[in-house]
């Protein structure tokens, strides 16, 4: 039961941060790569454990940073969450996140291949070079 509370308690966490910053994050591969196709734009897949303080801290950090929004406007938002119980986001993350590290995210194109290495280091000066090859695609 403690488990369960703490559980909807991060998820209200996360979505409050994420609503508060005006991110428009999906959660569904298919609609995240009609959208990159859409808009032109890549797709960037944030990989989070919401049962890890650690991680839920390291993410609103992140989703605060100056770098981070302009990170946002300049790609499709897709997110998926090691702590959920839906087989979706545990899909992604086998095939996408293969150094299993929470926080980290990966930059996929519109076919939903991936492009560069998965990011760890979320320091203003790796975000500016993630901003920098954002703007070369």
């Amino acid at each position: 039961m403690k488990k369960l509370i703490v559980l909807f308690v991060c998820l209200i966490s996360l979505n409050f941060y994420a609503q508060e910053s005006q991110f428009n994050w999906l959660t569904d591969l298919n609609i995240a790569v009609k959208a990159s196709k859409d808009q032109n734009k890549p797709i960037l897949l944030f990989f989070t454990d919401t049962n890890s303080t650690e991680s839920q801290k390291m993410n609103i950090e992140l989703f605060k940073s100056q770098e981070f929004k302009a990170i946002a406007d300049k790609a499709i938002l897709l997110i998926a969450d090691n702590s959920s119980e839906n087989n979706i986001p545990k899909r992604l993350i086998i095939h996408y996140n293969k150094i299993n590290q929470f926080s980290s995210f990966v930059t996929l194109d519109s076919t939903g291949k991936a492009i560069g290495t998965p990011t760890t280091d979320f320091s203003t000066e790796s975000l500016n070079s993630y901003i920098s090859f954002l703007n070369s695609l």
